[in-house]
């Protein structure tokens, strides 16, 4: 085996990854042997089962609480446990492990024509949600590891690391983002010293592309990391490794030398549209979707946002594939995999491409269900988004973040309230469904913006224009590297601005000019009920983790009489 591709607990279990699928179809069409896992989803799988549930609730959960915890951590858990004692008290553990059977058979009429399934359905969600960090605690913790060896998880790890071992491959790679980062160091930790692994260790993904060489100065378990795209840097690595090239012809590679760190120069796969993923080593049939993901662009066509930081995922702020190699993978994929359901992960899929794409998917009559990002662009006009519901687009994720324009000027947003009012009753009125990205607390937000916004949001959400969707509760997060960090610094944007925690923390601290206190009253006035009321119509009571159920439900509604709801 040449590479070992694993994948942390992350997020939902809802579609496969895509990014170590690329890679594992990549390296494999240049005849590399390659093996990939995604333990998100084989321990989401066994915690959903009744006996690790129970576990879970009787013994450890209780034994954590017990103990001394950071606040959060306390409220995380006590959340989690409040879930699974609903559960318990309503339905047993037995039947939530059901629902889950049934979402992994894609039996769904099954469960959203039924209150009571829905409801657990609900619940499962919330469990995936919390999960990650529940694992997160409970490896920071020698004495769960001790104490609770027969617990599932730890069982699992010891499994999965004596077969990986077994591969005797001569690299293991991890793709990291921010909240997979303990989770993964621990576990690279543990190959590395547990079970003397000699190998080479590869660490990639967001997180090495935020931070890079940071990543020396705390784990010395990582031989390399490569940053940005890797398709091209494992290839190169693996003929550097295969005596074919210098180590200094890798692109995208970070690497020490007598403790000196040197970092390549980055390189772009221009070529990633013919990339065909490959899934065949995941188990398709543990997630709750049958959608695949899918990718046509990379980066940001407008990249000019003053809080956001995705712009320094890619190589460049953006980059688009061609459309009709992308439609050629999306066909390979329907056939072998038998499903027409897939999600768009770019970051922006902009209005041109997507109409380029849509009219190609309509000439060559392929059949497909899918759900995309976008920016709420003027120059959107009716029939685009006609021409993209025709195509099989059903949901759309739109990033407002605010309702005032005083706001959305002063982050740069580029979009005018006037023209999203009209793409918005537009898209409603072709068919599509939309989704809200809004959060509060932005630069120049005064008290009556965020009113303006709440208004707005409650308006579409009850005339069913939007689906009541509810992050505009969240804060805004300043991350160090966007562009409003570095203006905080110099202007007073804020009132105050603290750097981030840690040499791996970009979140830093702020102090609006407004009274924050003055804001949560705002909220808790306005949104007091709504949730509640929601509930009551049967619009289902899930975060963003459970997006492609969305499009699942939204097509089902055309045909059956459901009791969840999506709008």
């Amino acid at each position: 085996m040449d590479i070992v591709f694993v994948q942390v607990p992350n997020k939902t279990i809802e579609i496969a990854p895509l990014g170590s699928s690329l890679l594992e179809g990549y390296l494999k069409s240049k005849g590399y042997a390659v093996k990939q896992y995604d333990f998100n989803v084989e321990i989401k799988n066994e915690l959903l089962k009744e006996e690790n549930l129970l576990y879970l609730y009787e013994k450890i959960i209780p034994f954590l609480l017990k103990n001394e915890l950071q606040r959060k951590e306390y409220e995380n858990l006590k959340y989690l446990f409040n879930i699974l004692d609903d559960l318990n008290r309503k339905y047993l553990f037995k039947k939530v492990e059901e629902v889950k059977i049934l979402l992994q058979r894609r039996k769904y009429l099954n469960i959203f024509e039924d209150k009571n399934n829905t409801n657990i359905f609900e619940c499962i969600i919330k469990i995936l949600s919390l999960s990650s960090n529940f694992f997160e605690l409970i490896i920071s913790n020698n004495i769960i590891e001790n104490k609770y060896r027969e617990f599932f998880f730890f069982r699992y790890i010891h499994n999965k690391i004596k077969e990986i071992i077994h591969y005797n491959s001569k690299i293991i790679a991890f793709s990291t983002v921010q909240m997979q980062r303990k989770i993964s160091i621990w576990l690279c930790e543990k190959i590395r010293k547990d079970y003397n692994y000699n190998g080479i260790i590869i660490f990639g993904g967001s997180d090495i592309t935020y931070y890079r060489e940071r990543y020396f100065l705390n784990f010395d378990c990582i031989d390399y990391l490569i940053y940005q795209e890797g398709e091209l840097s494992l290839q190169k690595f693996l003929e550097y490794l295969n005596g074919k090239c210098n180590i200094e012809d890798v692109p995208n590679l970070i690497y020490k030398v007598n403790n000196i760190v040197i970092k390549n120069r980055a390189e772009i796969p221009y070529n990633f549209d013919k990339i065909i993923p490959d899934f065949s080593d995941l188990n398709l049939n543990l997630y709750l979707t049958n959608a695949l993901p899918m990718q046509i662009s990379r980066g940001c066509s407008w990249g000019k946002c003053t809080y956001c930081k995705h712009f320094r995922t890619y190589g460049q702020k953006y980059y688009a594939g061609n459309v009709e190699n992308s439609l050629e993978v999306i066909e390979y994929l329907i056939k072998k995999y038998k499903t027409n359901l897939f999600h768009f992960v770019d970051d922006d899929f902009p209005r041109i491409l997507k109409n380029e794409f849509c009219s190609l998917v309509l000439k060559k009559e392929i059949n497909i269900k899918w759900l995309t990002y976008s920016r709420l662009d003027k120059d959107i006009t009716y029939n685009d988004l006609s021409l993209w519901y025709k195509a099989g687009l059903r949901v759309v994720e739109w990033g407002l973040e605010s309702a005032s324009q005083k706001v959305l000027n002063s982050v740069k947003k580029g979009i005018s309230i006037k023209s999203i009012n009209r793409i918005l009753f537009q898209a409603n009125k072709v068919g599509l469904l939309s989704k809200l990205f809004m959060f509060h607390n932005l630069p120049e937000e005064d008290y009556d913006d965020i009113y303006t916004s709440l208004q707005f949001l409650k308006k579409f959400v009850k005339y069913k224009i939007v689906r009541a969707f509810w992050e505009i509760s969240t804060p805004l997060e300043l991350l160090e590297g966007t562009p409003l960090y570095d203006e905080a610094n110099k202007k007073l944007i804020f009132k105050s601005v603290f750097k981030p925690r840690g040499i791996l923390e970009v979140k830093a601290g702020y102090i609006h000019r407004k009274n924050y206190q003055i804001k949560k009253d705002i909220f808790n006035k306005e949104l007091e009920n709504e949730e509640i009321y929601y509930k009551k119509q049967g619009i289902l009571n899930v975060n963003d983790e459970a997006i492609m159920f969305d499009v699942i439900i939204e097509e089902l509604s055309k045909k059956y009489k459901l009791y969840a709801k999506v709008r």
